[in-house]
């Protein structure tokens, strides 16, 4: 199953069996801690345990470095930015009275590296946990009724679609490389190119929503219903252990961080 950061890679490893609720949830919390941290020791328990989870997942290290160069772009322009933009003691001199300063590198850095952890730790989450889980751990977690419920059906159903859409996408552009659409050329001939394959994406699109949405409503489906689970989750032992670690190491990152101020 193809996702943003690589093919879905099913397994019997600790970040496999955890419940997707725990994950969403621990990933959430994760993700705003990291968010929220402006020093560097508030990031060292964070960053080793998601070491820990890299390590006990069983992935390639390749996978992590393409998980990390995949936003290089983006860090070049978070130091940029932070170099010029972030007022210190110069270091040198550009143009036009623009200066990198020291303070400002420092603080890229720092911010490239927290981008750097989001994604190395969303790759992983991302192919330990099948779509459906987390359009089932959206609809766990939300109540069934209401506007919420209606949130967590589209999400549901927006998760679900999305790997149609990449197969379909993809399916297009092979379909288009055959009849001689040209791959190369400068930016301007590259977005052009993207016309011949976004159009027929949005029309196949557009159709397989109605498809679906005609599914529904030959089976009967209302949002505010109460429906059945073919298969109940249940939390486990490991579930429970890992999001209270995953709970210990947010509070020491900030127990640090204050300590440290």
């Amino acid at each position: 199953m193809v996702t943003p950061f690589g093919n879905y890679i099913s397994g019997k490893t600790l970040p496999h069996r955890l419940d997707p609720r725990v994950k969403l949830v621990c990933t959430a919390m994760i993700f705003s801690a990291v968010l929220i941290i402006g020093k560097w020791i508030g990031l060292i328990p964070i960053a080793g345990i998601s070491l820990v989870f890299c390590l006990i997942s069983e992935q390639t290290l390749a996978q992590f470095v393409r998980d990390a160069i995949s936003l290089s772009f983006l860090y070049i322009v978070t130091v940029a930015l932070h170099s010029v933009l972030t007022p210190g003691d110069p270091l040198f001199s550009i143009a036009m009275g623009i200066s990198v300063t020291v303070e400002g590198l420092e603080k890229g850095v720092f911010f490239a590296f927290k981008i750097v952890c989001l994604a190395i730790l969303a790759g992983l989450i991302l192919r330990t946990t099948h779509h459906a889980e987390w359009a089932k751990a959206i609809e766990d977690l939300l109540p069934e009724r209401g506007k919420l419920g209606r949130f967590a059906v589209m999400f549901g159903l927006t998760i679900r679609f999305f790997p149609m859409i990449l197969e379909e996408a993809n399916r297009i552009r092979l379909a288009q490389i055959g009849r001689g659409l040209e791959s190369g050329g400068n930016l301007i001939k590259r977005v052009r190119n993207l016309i011949p394959v976004t159009l027929p994406l949005l029309a196949a699109s557009f159709r397989k929503a109605d498809i679906i949405s005609y599914n529904m409503q030959a089976r009967g489906f209302r949002i505010d219903a109460s429906r059945s689970r073919h298969k109940q989750t249940k939390f486990t032992s490991e579930d429970i252990i890992t999001g209270l670690i995953v709970i210990a190491t947010i509070i020491l990152s900030f127990y640090l961080l204050f300590i440290s101020a």
